[in-house]
């Protein structure tokens, strides 16, 4: 019973970890990637992008930009990365391992300045199961960028983000773009 109830906190934890609209990382002490959700792996991707070679861009994310400034205590700081601006925010945690040490880990998440926890959309995350990537189409929708615009921006493709359209209004229950919006309380 102790393996199961530990097998639905693993899937429990994935799942959160997956759904939340901030970019995650998970580290240990040593600096190696534990985990991450597919924002920060989109992200990190994005920023290797130049450089075909690189297999793991998580992990060479972490080493090359924030192994340096991982330390002790909780950690804010602003990344700018290809032109764009994020709030870094490091912080530190301690857990017992099965010896009953304590193992320190760090959570890393990245967001949007002025975006904060209080932010409306976490609410519509929560209201509508959007994805934080979804959310980041639903602001450029409002504000005023086609698919198309949208792509170029977030360096996807354009079937990318028609799919994405497509999954945002089914999940709000919209037929168009401008209904998506004002279910959502956005205006553009």
């Amino acid at each position: 019973m102790e393996l199961n109830q530990i097998k639905n906190d693993q899937e429990l934890y994935n799942k959160l970890i997956q759904e939340v609209p901030y970019r995650i990382i998970l580290v240990n002490s040593r600096h190696s990637v534990l985990t991450y959700n597919s924002m920060a792996q989109e992200l990190c991707e994005n920023i290797s992008c130049y450089n075909r070679n690189i297999t793991d861009p998580v992990s060479t994310f972490v080493k090359n930009t924030i192994s340096g400034i991982i330390n002790d205590q909780t950690n804010t700081s602003m990344l700018n990365v290809n032109g764009r601006s994020y709030n870094l925010n490091i912080v530190s945690s301690f857990v017992f391992n099965a010896h009953d040490n304590l193992d320190k880990y760090f959570l890393i998440y990245m967001n949007k300045p002025g975006t904060l926890y209080t932010d409306p959309n976490i609410l519509l995350a929560s209201t509508y199961n959007l994805t934080g990537r979804e959310l980041e189409i639903v602001e450029l929708i409002a504000n005023g960028l086609n698919n198309k615009e949208i792509a170029d921006k977030l360096f996807i493709s354009f079937n990318t983000v028609r799919k994405h359209v497509e999954n945002i209004r089914d999940k709000v229950g919209a037929k168009n773009r401008a209904t998506v919006l004002h279910k959502l309380g956005k205006s553009i």
